[in-house]
């Protein structure tokens, strides 16, 4: 099983308009699951960016997550404070056995997009987001399957 790791740096891993506000998505996303986005937790122990938030498991891929910033301009915000920092899928695509891509809930849909709720225009409001462990989940459209 590979162990994939998510880059700190929005030069690195993530394209300008790959999540778009992904700092402010990440936050409306962690109060719809009622997840709090500065938790008591994360208020004592003051992420740093490089900080490894999580390791985790999702349809046999290893993740390692850590605390970042998805563009620089974020280090420069009202609330500077670094988030989990998720792998850009768009530029670096990964796919399952089964040929399903790996996408983040919070980065922009394909022109296969069907919205099932009106929350935002991000792939966890599409009818083929199947959701895995935090942000990441499949897409199990027909259309966006790899074939072998």
């Amino acid at each position: 099983m590979a162990i994939f790791f998510a880059v700190f740096s929005a030069k690195q891993a993530h394209g300008v308009n790959h999540f778009g506000g992904r700092a402010l998505i990440l936050k409306r996303y962690r109060k719809m699951l009622n997840k709090p986005y500065n938790s008591a937790s994360a208020r004592e122990s003051h992420p740093k960016e490089g900080d490894l938030y999580k390791i985790i498991t999702v349809f046999g891929n290893t993740f390692e997550i850590y605390y970042g910033y998805y563009e620089d301009s974020d280090r420069y915000s009202k609330f500077p404070e670094p988030v989990e920092v998720f792998p850009n899928f768009v530029k670096a695509p990964l796919f399952t056995e089964n040929g399903e891509p790996f996408v983040t809930a919070i980065q922009s849909p394909c022109e296969n997009f069907e919205k099932v709720r009106d929350i935002t225009d991000t792939c966890v409001d599409c009818k083929y987001f199947k959701p895995g462990e935090e942000l990441i989940g499949l897409c199990v459209c027909e259309k966006n399957l790899q074939r072998k």
